[in-house]
This record gives structure tokens, C-alpha cells and sequence, in this order.
């Protein structure tokens, strides 16, 4: 069996982008895919990077899910996969439509092990091994709750409120060009630790990319010693509706900056609880840890289980013996409607959720 603990087992429907089952992976004659013995190879390889750290092996790709379902998606995917380079809306469509396909990783796991190879989509096997073994840095180490605990001790932070779901290492060569970089400039001073909330769909780029392209937003990037208060820049996003992280996802960054005295100011909280990290290089922040705040989508009401529906529409029963499915749809519609604030970026989540729920309620109401 596959480690894991999900947040949520809910019918098997992508919200980042649609519903799909195996039963409807087809072929596509505009592209030419892997040979079997090559797929076959790479979900073998696949097999053996979940073995070490599934859920992180998740978490990599709901952050890739998460910039390639937002509308600045040409700014946000790279590095992206050479099959769907071009920026272009055809390059988009292609690598949605590859990404509405995939199953939960577990399925591609248990197809590894019993050598069912003809059963998985060799545009999301590809997709997948690009990600998490050819882009294999960083890599996500899923660390426990003692070990975060003594993070936030070690570096003297405060956390307050919502606890994480998940929280992960990423892992990358110190010897790299971006780790020798900041080792440079941060020889001469001393390096301390912050946290840093954003949106889902940002956390992508930064990770192979660093903060320059946020800073290039922003005059300084604001980072602060408390958790509670860095969760208030993440907003809440539908994601990657097959990950036992979370359907919903708000993520903040634990970073290590140079404390350089030219390129760093401190502001203290008013109430002295924490205090706020500005900091104008880019190259001077690195992201070491990813802490998830995974949630489920809220629950729409029932028709089948609708009491409620039942007490207003009881008054006069003749009079209302049709009302009783109208204000069923239309509480449908208004917690559908309630959702849009969590996909101001994720148009194709919001289509998807809505005709999935949609479709369920009218095979209710046809019955």
C-alpha cells in the first residue's frame, strides 16, 4: 500500500481541471507518444521515487497543477515540460487536457506493481517522470510534527491558529549554481529564518526559479516570524483534486535569508508578538521548507437528504409541491456561488466542480 493520509476520499473528480476516468484516456493523433517499453521504463522509475517519499511526490505536483491551471500560467510554468512548450493556447489546452487525465498517483503505484502498463496514459507517465525524476530538484522529504515543532523552536518562531496538514523539506545540491550563489553572499553575515505566505500558484516558479520573479513585483519581499500571520497572504485555491494533501490548499514558505544590513529591514509588530522581514534581493532568500494547510471543498447540500428544503416548503404542501426542487437548485447554486472567491485564479476548477456537482443533482432530481 501506498503511505499517505488523505485529507479528504471524495469521488474521483480533478477540480483543477475535469472529471475523468481510465476508461476515457485515448490516443491523440495530433501527437506521437511514448513507445510501451519506454513508458513501461518510466513507471517503473516512478515506482521507485514514490517509494521514497509518495506524499511529497504529490505535493511537487499539485504545485505544478496549481501554476498551470492559473491564467498567468506562460510567467509561472517554468520550466515546463518540452512536449507542451510554445506559450501558446494549443501548448495550454494539451497539457490540461494530460493533467485531467491523470489518476491519483496511487493507481499509477499499484499499476507498477502489477506490471499493468497498458492500463496507464503514457502523457501523464511522461508528464510525471519529467517532473519528479528529470526536475528531481528540489525533491519533497514529508517531515513529522516533532520535527517541525523543534524547526520553529530552533529558529524562534511563533505559531498560533491552524495547525499544518503537511509540512515538507525541499532538498536540493548544495553545490548547485543557486546554492553557491547564496552561500557567497552570505559569507560575511549571518543567515536567519522566516516564513513567507503567497498564493498556490506562485510557489512553483519560485522553487526553480528563486525569488527574483518576485521580486521583480515587489520593491521589498515581506517575510514575518509567525506563521498565523504569513497564512493571511494564502489565499485558500482549489488544486489538484486527486492529492491526499488536499482538494484546497493555502501553502506558506519557511526561508532562510542573509541578514545584510544594506538589503534587509525589521519592523517590529505593534504588539510585539512577531516581527516583519523585508528583504530587496532576491538572491538573498532561499526556500527550504513548504508547509500545507490542506482543506476539503464545503459539502453541497443533498437532494435526497434535504430536510431543510422539507421545513420551509412544509407551510402549504399543495401549494409548494413543486418549490421543494427549485430551492433545491437554487441552494445548489448558492453554494456553488459561495466557492467563487476561492477560484478567482482557477476558472477550469470552478467549471469543473460545477459540472460535476450539477450533473449529481440532476441524476437526483431526474430519479
Amino acid at each position: 500500500m501506498v503511505p499517505g493520509n488523505p485529507v479528504h476520499d471524495d469521488d474521483d473528480v480533478d477540480y483543477a481541471g475535469s472529471t475523468s476516468s481510465a476508461d476515457e484516456y485515448s490516443s491523440r493523433s495530433d501527437e506521437e507518444s511514448d513507445p510501451p517499453e519506454q513508458t513501461s521504463e518510466k513507471l517503473n522509475e516512478l515506482k521507485l521515487i514514490f517509494d521514497l517519499d509518495f506524499v511529497g511526490c504529490e505535493a511537487k505536483w499539485s504545485l505544478f497543477v496549481a501554476a498551470a491551471v492559473n491564467y498567468r500560467w506562460e510567467e509561472l510554468l517554468h520550466p515546463i515540460p518540452h512536449r507542451y512548450k510554445g506559450n501558446t493556447i494549443e501548448h495550454i489546452e494539451r497539457l490540461l487536457r494530460t493533467i485531467s487525465e491523470t489518476p491519483k498517483l496511487s493507481i499509477l503505484y499499484e499499476c507498477a506493481i502489477q506490471k499493468d502498463y497498458a492500463a496507464c496514459n503514457p502523457y501523464v507517465v511522461e508528464v510525471l517522470h519529467w517532473l519528479l525524476l528529470t526536475m528531481v530538484e528540489p525533491a519533497f522529504r514529508l517531515i513529522n510534527a516533532e520535527e517541525f515543532e523543534m524547526i520553529i523552536n530552533t529558529f524562534d518562531l511563533t505559531v498560533s491558529g491552524q495547525s499544518p496538514t503537511h509540512v515538507f523539506q525541499t532538498c536540493v545540491d548544495a553545490h548547485s549554481e543557486e546554492e553557491c550563489t547564496f552561500r557567497n553572499i552570505s559569507s560575511n553575515f549571518c543567515c536567519k529564518y522566516a516564513l513567507w505566505g503567497a498564493a498556490l500558484y506562485k510557489f512553483y516558479s519560485i522553487l526553480f526559479n528563486g525569488f527574483r520573479a518576485e521580486k521583480s513585483e515587489n520593491e521589498y519581499i515581506h517575510l514575518t516570524t509567525d506563521l498565523s500571520q504569513s497564512l493571511t497572504h494564502s489565499i485558500a485555491e482549489p488544486c489538484w483534486g486527486r492529492s491526499s494533501c488536499g482538494i484546497v490548499l493555502r501553502c506558506v514558505g519557511l526561508c532562510e535569508y542573509v541578514e545584510h544590513p544594506d538589503f534587509v529591514k525589521f519592523r517590529k509588530d505593534p504588539n510585539q508578538k512577531y516581527t516583519n522581514v523585508f528583504v530587496k534581493n532576491g538572491e538573498m532568500i532561499r526556500l527550504r521548507y513548504i508547509i500545507f494547510f490542506g482543506e476539503k471543498l464545503p459539502s453541497l447540500p443533498s437532494v435526497a437528504d434535504s430536510e431543510v428544503v422539507d421545513a420551509i416548503v412544509s407551510v402549504s404542501p399543495l401549494k409548494y409541491k413543486n418549490e421543494k426542487k427549485c430551492l433545491a437548485i437554487g441552494c445548489y447554486a448558492a453554494a456553488a456561488i459561495s466557492l467563487g472567491f476561492m477560484y478567482q485564479h482557477n476558472t477550469l476548477g470552478l467549471k469543473a466542480f460545477m459540472d460535476h456537482k450539477l450533473n449529481q443533482m440532476l441524476q437526483k432530481l431526474l430519479i
